[in-house]
């Protein structure tokens, strides 16, 4: 993979997903703890024994479909992993700007309209080929970036995250 590859978030595993299968820790962590379960089962001689090849094979289907999405997580070489640090760096600094303050928020002062057009509108700018991988339709924007909307960028800045591993939550982004 060359530096100056794009990188592709998104495997064959999801199609058609909101985020990529690799970047949802509790799915990944309930998908974990079934196998593990079905497995204790069959140790401790649960599982009726006309069950037992199917629940097996619904282990092994389990693991293997785990497997994938581990799998599908990108490889990232240096210059990718700091274009994407860059990335989530100035996706976030965006995303807050465009975030009304906790204060404003909690004193009601906040317009409510134009908060919901910043959700829905398209205000910030990303690569075009980035948001199209996440399945955003083309928007306004120059050159290679496009305009999408706040809640598209912020599913391109948490993935990024979880990337790397940290947390996600755009909350973290309002200023007080």
């Amino acid at each position: 993979m060359s530096e100056n590859e794009a990188i592709q978030f998104f495997g064959k595993i999801d199609k058609g997903s909101t985020y990529p299968a690799w970047s949802l820790p509790a799915a990944i962590d309930e998908m974990e703890e079934e196998i593990s379960l079905k497995e204790r089962q069959l140790e401790r001689g649960q599982i009726k024994p006309e069950r037992i090849p199917m629940v097996k094979a619904q282990i092994e289907a389990k693991k293997d479909r785990l497997r994938n999405i581990l799998e599908s997580k990108p490889k990232l070489n240096p210059g990718q992993a700091t274009y994407l640090e860059k990335l989530c760096k100035d996706l976030g600094e965006e995303i807050g700007r465009s975030m009304f303050t906790r204060s404003d928020m909690e004193k009601g002062t906040a317009d409510a309209h134009e908060e919901a057009k910043r959700m829905s509108e398209p205000c910030i700018s990303v690569p075009r080929e980035l948001a199209a991988q996440f399945g955003i339709a083309q928007a306004g924007g120059s050159g290679q970036n496009m305009l999408v909307s706040r809640d598209n960028a912020s599913r391109i800045w948490q993935t990024g995250r979880r990337y790397f591993g940290r947390p996600s939550n755009i909350e973290e982004l309002r200023k007080d």
